[in-house]
């Protein structure tokens, strides 16, 4: 009886301790299970009751044995660690803490949730909430401020060179200046300031340097040429201007303005350009864009010109103070047809208000009022499409254009000129670097021998051209037949095919050399250029001939520091039959070198 008693007590307490630590309540809360326990003790009847007791017994002593080993791993744990323990993953078991003194068998503790680290971490993150509203309302407030401030900023570059040439002059004395045969310095500085506030934008670029270049046979040459270092003075304004930005664009003043590929129109001129969006159409993504230009380039007389050296290089200072009354108007749309493909149809037209005794055009490049004197019938209309398509690796570009209208009261004007490009990029090439290449096909219509010189003007004309022009080469395009200033274009009666490649290779080093075949698109005489008489006279022969020459070409570009690239430039040219000698030789070749660098800031 004595033994069963005992038993009985075991698994009442076992019972106590197994519905507190089952149930993770406190003791207060495993108090009314000794009752309910002690009635289940009771109903159980004979040995199996005992046997089934001491089983349970020994299950809740591993229990609370692995309960105590868990507890004492989590006290290390948290004694290793310099804050407190993270809480406890939902669903699993509360840690239970070692009876404190009474015996294993006193009432255990449940370690509760820690509220201090809670709290803190409200705190802080509370903190934290408040500060980002404070900095959020100071940015709103200091962009609030800057709306009502003129923002400036300030860009610019420098660029030196040192030219050396030879034989420039193709071997004829008539075309000679002393910067054909001659190594010399070269420079150019730009200025670019910019005042914004809100939708407005001002905008004052000085540009300013020597212009060396020889612009050969009719071209009207540059607006100042000094070969020698001097110092920089009088800048050029190349824009000025104050810009609108909003549902419509609105530009008044002077402005760089090009159209396509640059065959047309690339250069500044003082006029008014306004652009809108018409949004998405059925072919696209469409705005147009529309402006006025007030035309330059007449001479108000040719004495100072001739005085100072004539075509081999006089100076042009007086194109500047010449009252034009040549006025164009521009119209065009941008049609993005899709993320690679993009048109852009144009119409340039040009009016004539002048007449005779007003400033000489000279359309025709002879330097001289009494030839082609204007009449006030020189109304040229461009209308042209330009084109790019981008797809995977290859780049397209492209330019077709119609030259009509008037060049005097009595001639008409009929000219056209086609541009095509395309470029493959095939990435990186084994270790060399990345690899590109691209090929190009111009053509721009001009007179032949059938031709009268009366008739119809075939010969293809831009309207304005400056030093962002197509150029095709280092010589050919860029000096000798540079088709450069007002109505002049290097595609007069020239057809070309150029090959290129570019060798990217580390740091920034990028390696283009070129290829470039030369033809008359009409037939010339032997000697006398593709347009007008480059011999000037000289030249006798009736031989017939469409062979220009080839070009061969390096560039070369390569960072020397941050904000200062350096370049290396090489031409080689090799003249045809087009500019044969008087005597029927042909002439010597022509090449340059070109070394410099260029700062940006």
């Amino acid at each position: 009886m004595k033994r069963k008693a005992y038993l009985k007590r075991v698994a009442l307490c076992a019972l106590v301790a197994q519905y507190a630590l089952l149930a993770g309540g406190s003791p207060a809360r495993a108090q009314p299970a000794p009752a309910t326990a002690a009635k289940k003790v009771m109903s159980g009847q004979g040995s199996s009751m005992d046997g089934e007791i001491l089983r349970r017994l020994q299950l809740l002593e591993a229990q609370v044995d692995q309960y105590r080993e868990e507890t004492r791993r989590l006290r290390a744990e948290l004694s290793q660690r310099a804050q407190p323990a993270p809480a406890a993953t939902p669903g699993a078991p509360a840690a239970v803490k070692s009876a404190s003194g009474g015996g294993e068998w006193d009432e255990p503790e449940v370690d509760k949730k820690p509220e201090g680290r809670d709290e803190e971490a409200r705190r802080r993150l509370l903190v934290l909430e408040t500060q980002a509203r404070k900095n959020a309302a100071q940015a709103a407030r200091q962009e609030e401020e800057q709306k009502d401030k003129f923002q400036f900023a300030l860009s610019g570059k420098y660029k030196g060179q040192i030219n050396s040439r030879n034989n420039f002059n193709l071997d004829n004395p008539r075309q000679q200046w002393k910067y054909d045969n001659q190594t010399f310095f070269d420079q150019r500085y730009s200025l670019q300031v910019d005042a914004s506030y809100d939708a407005l934008l001002a905008r004052l670029t000085f540009d300013k340097g020597n212009f060396t270049p020889d612009w050969k046979e009719d071209s009207e040459g540059t607006l100042e040429r000094w070969g020698q270092f001097q110092t920089l003075n009088a800048p050029l304004v190349r824009e000025l201007f104050l810009q609108y930005t909003g549902p419509l664009m609105v530009r008044i003043g002077r402005q760089s303005w090009d159209v396509g590929q640059r065959i047309v129109l690339e250069g500044p001129t003082d006029g008014v350009r306004l652009r809108y969006s018409l949004g998405q159409l059925p072919w696209g993504q469409t705005s147009m864009s529309a402006g006025y230009m007030a035309i330059a380039g007449g001479w108000s007389s040719y004495a100072a010109f001739n005085a100072t050296g004539g075509r081999q290089g006089g100076n042009r200072q007086e194109v500047f103070s010449a009252s034009n009354k040549l006025h164009a108007l521009y119209a065009d749309l941008d049609i993005r047809a899709s993320r690679a493909l993009r048109l852009q149809p144009y119409l340039l037209k040009l009016l004539d208000r002048g007449g005779p005794g007003d400033a000489d055009l000279n359309p025709d490049k002879d330097f001289n009022a009494a030839t082609t004197p204007r009449d006030g019938n020189f109304d040229p209309l461009w209308s042209g499409i330009a084109a790019s398509l981008d797809h995977e690796q290859w780049k397209f570009e492209g330019e077709a254009v119609w030259l009509t209208g008037d060049y005097t009261a009595t001639r008409k004007l009929r000219a056209n000129a086609l541009v095509l490009k395309g470029a493959r990029d095939f990435g990186r090439v084994g270790s060399v670097g990345k690899l590109s290449a691209g090929l190009q096909l111009g053509r721009g219509s001009g007179l032949g021998t059938s031709d009268p010189d009366s008739g119809t003007m075939r010969n293809f004309n831009a309207l304005f051209m400056c030093r962002e022009r197509n150029k095709f080469g280092n010589i050919f395009s860029e000096d000798i037949r540079a088709g450069y200033y007002f109505f002049d274009s290097n595609l007069a009666n020239i057809s070309y095919l150029r090959l290129d490649t570019t060798l990217a290779l580390g740091r920034g080093l990028r390696l283009t050399p070129s290829f470039t075949k030369l033809w008359t698109t009409r037939e010339v005489f032997a000697g006398r250029g593709p347009v007008l008489d480059w011999s000037l006279g000289r030249a006798t022969s009736t031989a017939r001939t469409r062979d220009v020459g080839w070009e061969a070409d390096l560039a070369v570009a390569m960072p020397i520091h941050k904000h200062l690239d350096g370049f290396l430039s090489l031409g080689y040219f090799r003249p045809g039959a087009v500019y044969a000698r008087p005597d029927g030789g042909k002439p010597r070749s022509a090449w340059e070198l070109v070394l410099g660098a260029e700062a940006k800031f």
